[in-house]
């Protein structure tokens, strides 16, 4: 009872094929289209969707569609991606990779499969159903449509929008995509009443007439399946206008066995397999097929290839809840069965069964089974909520353990792993600190310093406080006899962070130790990431020898293809790198680290340490568009609160935000590095926000920065610190010195001049003393002088030197300004020589100032310009000079400028100071501006000036 004749949808599908147009034309390069079509229950989406696909073909495109599956609140996770990616030819085993690879891998794969084909032409992938989806299935999806490369992908999904409830999971991920690739909608609506009149006569084959045709229309409410359903059961029969008595009278001539087959077939999950089935309905052989052969001809089953499912979810939704609960116990009970025999592998939907029937024990267990199975393929959202079920059922059942084959305590480990590698941080934290918890009231020390070592790694991940607290814990329980895995982590992680606190030679014996006992047991991965961190602490003093062994490290983690070695190993020489002022050597380390991290699955957890690292060598090489690229592929991945958590990361963007004048876009992120330094998360003394806060409270964004402050973050200045604590200590000096009238004045300069030789003093202790400390400490010695009223071009001449040898673009530019503030002030601006080396500087200056989109920078050079009466625009020939409105009052443009000073209260002295010309000059442009705004003094002239909007108040 259904037609192949798409009826009332012309202007959906108009705006279907306009997006399949997209990407049949479309630049692989650009965003991937997405459409989705909603709706309520049988309304036709499906349909919509067969004409769209049949249309793609038809084109020469490439389709594969998946169907998202649940039954009885069981959503089967990877359901959909599984169809499509066999729809491709692709079949991925993940059966011998840890949970977090899995996921990275059918990832990889699917972004792998798709960028081909959509290389050789337009590729149109489906999702039915997206409001059953599994997390995984959505994070996966949201990934896919970020990807570079799949421009001529059309992503097509599908979901009843009458079950979208305010909290529905599906939102968050409509939401993220309606933010990042602004998708296509259709709604689709009911039909109206022709159009039911025309479905009907396509369906019966015959004009069914005026009358029948509004009793149809009245009755389906325009909805299609419903209205296929009426026809079936003859719309004149008078029945219940609900759909499930439309369904049911339409059952009411089947026999008992097909009656019985078609309820045994409710509570099983498509496909329904046939020997299942059978089972379930609890009929002989031949009463079956004849059973099943009446369903399917009746068109209430479908027989697909790999076995039966309803032609519509509503008829499978009805004969399910018109069950009895004896009934339905029953029927649970021999699904369940039926599936452990025939299909063992379906172990959450077994356990789903088990727990419906009320079989606690056999519930328990299908649990345990199925969170492992779902963590074996990356479904680890899917694995939390299985061992959810089964940590509930636990107490409930007689014999777990023995039951399960797994202690309690198993499995709290197990559940907080699979909760970390689905992201919810916060509950794997949870889960670790029970297991610790009930270890320690068991008092099995291997068990509680193993939980203690996952829980440091959660509080990690988490950005959470307390990492270090416990791996000292564990190192003080967990026994180093007999030799275990465990305990060689511990050991390694321990000593790293003595190396980290400043102990290096007592975390170099350490790690050596851990090196040659993880050789023993071949642990090759804990031996690279041991041997590596070896003399850690002096890579940072630039020892040479120390960062190739970093370096060799990351090779030999990288050959052996051991994800947690290599990431961490990466993490720590990115940073390596940035605190020697190796900028271009981090950045080169990106590509290969990021496509490593995502085949490991650590992307989106401590790998963002990774790119952060990478962020702070972009901000310094001025390679800024390259750091937006690099942010947008973090925020494609993650959630708000979840770039909240990582916000400590971001410290270079947020610098780059600075430079550009991104107040306020900053500051959020400087005050959770702030947060995260105070609760404890930093394993060092120094806050490595610090610089940024000061500058954002110079730009008034945040409360001033006391000099006090600054002397607490500086509290403990360590060498392997130097670097940066340097770049905070220029920073203070250029922005926390009061004027020379202020009484605070030489006390705030000579505690900076004394940070200063702090830090020259621990020069001595470095092998190789890196040119960026340097650099930063005479940046922070010229800022000193010209706070003291020693206006030094040569010095900030050396710093365009020191920077544009390190490659940091940036911060040359921002020296060659001073450098011409300083040649213009020295001389009062009057020197032709001086005049024309500083037009030079800012012109330079200007170039790299808006090349990078560095706003506040442009405005100073210009200003500066401007003031110095310099001409910095590059000459051209066919430019012409833009109109300028007249200046109320007749003024011209230099005594607008005077008048704004005066404004500001400045004396004719300080006037001429600023505007490179003499105090006699100044004092004439005062005269003048008195005369033209009919002013009696300074103050009459201020408030003149204000009234009229000649100056900002």
């Amino acid at each position: 009872m259904s037609s192949s004749q798409l009826v009332g949808r012309a202007a959906e599908l108009t705006v279907g094929e306009a997006a399949l147009r997209r990407a049949l034309d479309g630049d692989p390069e650009q965003a991937t289209p997405v459409l989705f079509v909603a709706g309520e229950a049988g309304i036709g989406k499906s349909r919509l969707l067969e004409v769209l696909l049949d249309r793609a073909r038809q084109a020469d495109a490439v389709t594969a569609c998946g169907r998202c599956l649940e039954h009885g609140g069981e959503i089967r996770p990877l359901a959909a991606m599984s169809e499509i990616l066999a729809d491709l030819g692709e079949e991925v085993d993940t059966s011998t990779l840890a949970p977090a690879e899995a996921l990275a891998r059918l990832f990889d794969r699917a972004r792998t499969s798709l960028r081909t084909a959509s290389a050789r032409g337009a590729v149109v992938v489906a999702v039915e159903d997206l409001h059953w989806s599994d997390r995984t299935t959505r994070t996966l999806l949201a990934e896919l449509v970020r990807t570079r490369g799949l421009g001529r992908m059309l992503l097509i999904g599908t979901y009843r929008s009458d079950e979208l409830h305010r909290r529905h999971p599906l939102l968050p991920f409509l939401a993220d995509l309606e933010h990042a690739v602004r998708p296509e909608r259709i709604d689709l609506v009911p039909l109206d009443e022709a159009e039911v009149v025309e479905l009907g006569s396509a369906i019966l084959d015959r004009p069914i007439g005026a009358g029948r045709g509004r009793e149809l229309a009245r009755r389906s409410g325009g909805n299609p399946f419903y209205a296929e359903e009426l026809l079936a059961v003859d719309v004149s029969t008078r029945i219940p206008a609900g759909v499930s008595h439309v369904i049911l009278a339409r059952s009411r001539s089947l026999e008992p066995d097909a009656l019985a087959c078609l309820q045994a077939a409710s509570v099983l999950a498509p496909p329904i397999y046939p020997a299942a089935l059978q089972i379930t309905s609890g009929l002989a052989t031949l009463r079956y097929r004849r059973a099943v052969d009446v369903l399917c001809r009746e068109r209430f089953l479908i027989d697909d290839e790999v076995g039966f499912r309803f032609r519509h979810e509503l008829v499978r939704e009805v004969f399910l809840d018109g069950l009895l609960p004896g009934e339905r116990a029953e029927l649970f009970a021999r699904a369940a069965q039926a599936l452990e025999e025939h299909r063992p592998e379906r172990r959450g939907e077994i356990a789903r069964l088990y727990a419906n029937a009320a079989q606690l024990p056999q519930a328990l267990a299908a649990a345990v089974q199925a969170a492992a199975a779902a963590g074996s393929i990356g479904a680890s959202a899917e694995a939390v909520e299985h061992y959810g079920r089964a940590i509930d059922l636990w107490d409930r059942v007689d014999g777990p353990a023995g039951r399960t084959g797994v202690s309690h305590l198993r499995l709290l480990r197990s559940a907080a792993q699979a909760a970390d590698l689905a992201r919810d941080f916060d509950v794997a934290v949870e889960l670790a600190t029970r297991a610790v918890d009930e270890a320690r009231a068991a008092g099995d020390p291997f068990e509680e310093g193993g939980a203690l070592l996952e829980l440091s790694g959660y509080l990690w991940d988490a950005s959470a406080p307390g990492m270090h607290e416990a791996i000292e814990r564990a190192m003080a329980v967990l026994p180093s006899e007999p030799l275990t895995v465990e305990r060689i982590r511990l050991e390694v992680r321990s000593a790293m962070n003595r190396a980290f606190a400043g102990d290096g030679a007592a975390a170099d014996l350490a790690l050596a130790a851990a090196a040659q006992r993880a050789a023993e047991l071949d642990e090759r991965g804990v031996e690279a990431t041991a041997r590596a961190h070896v003399g850690y602490g002096r890579v940072l003093l630039g020892d040479e020898q120390a960062l190739r062994n970093l370096t060799d490290g990351l090779h030999v983690a990288q050959s052996i293809d051991d994800g947690t070695a290599g990431t961490l190993i990466a993490i720590n020489l990115t940073h390596a790198l940035v605190s020697l002022g190796r900028f271009r050597d981090a950045a080169e380390l990106y590509d290969d680290g990021v496509a490593f991290n995502e085949r490991h699955g650590y992307a989106d957890t401590r790998g963002i340490l990774f790119q952060g690292n990478v962020l702070d060598a972009l901000e310094a090489l001025g390679w800024w568009e390259a750091a937006a690229g690099v942010m947008d592929d973090i925020g494609r991945r993650l959630s708000p609160e979840t770039m909240h958590r990582w916000a400590s990361a971001f410290l270079g963007w947020t610098q780059i935000q600075i430079h550009r004048g991104h107040y306020a876009e900053a500051a959020s992120t400087y005050r959770r590095g702030l947060e995260m330094w105070q609760t404890g998360y930093y394993s060092g003394d120094q806050l490595p926000a610090g610089s940024g806060l000061i500058e954002l409270a110079a730009a008034g964004v945040i409360e001033p920065i006391d000099p006090a402050a600054v002397e607490m973050w500086l509290d403990e200045l360590q060498p392997d610190q130097a670097s940066l604590d340097a770049r905070l200590v220029a920073t203070a000096a250029r922005h926390l010195v009061p004027p020379v009238t202020s009484a605070e004045h030489s006390r705030t300069l000579d505690m900076i001049i004394g940070w200063i030789a702090r830090l020259r003093r621990m020069r001595a202790e470095f092998v190789q003393v890196p040119p960026v400390l340097d650099a930063w400490l005479s940046q922070a010695d010229a800022e000193v002088a010209e706070a003291d009223g020693d206006m030094g071009a040569d010095r900030w001449a050396g710093q365009v030197t020191a920077w544009a040898h390190l490659e940091c673009e940036y911060l040359a530019g921002y020296a060659r300004f001073r450098q011409a503030d300083a040649l213009l002030r020295t001389g009062g601006g009057r020197s032709a020589g001086d005049r024309a080396t500083a037009t030079g500087l800012l012109r330079m200056a200007w170039r790299t100032a808006s090349a990078l989109g560095a706003d506040p920078l442009c405005r100073d050079v210009q200003d500066l310009a401007r003031r110095a009466r310099l001409r910095i625009e590059e000459d051209n020939a066919n430019s012409v000079p833009a109109p300028t409105e007249p200046s109320p009052f007749g003024l011209t443009a230099r005594e607008l400028e005077v008048l704004r000073l005066v404004n500001d209260g400045r004396s004719n002295g300080e006037i001429g100071t600023k505007l490179f010309i003499n105090t006699k000059t100044a004092s004439v442009h005062v005269s003048n501006i008195l005369q033209r705004l009919g002013a009696s003094n300074r103050i009459e002239a201020a408030a003149i000036a204000r009234r009229h909007r000649l100056v900002d108040r």
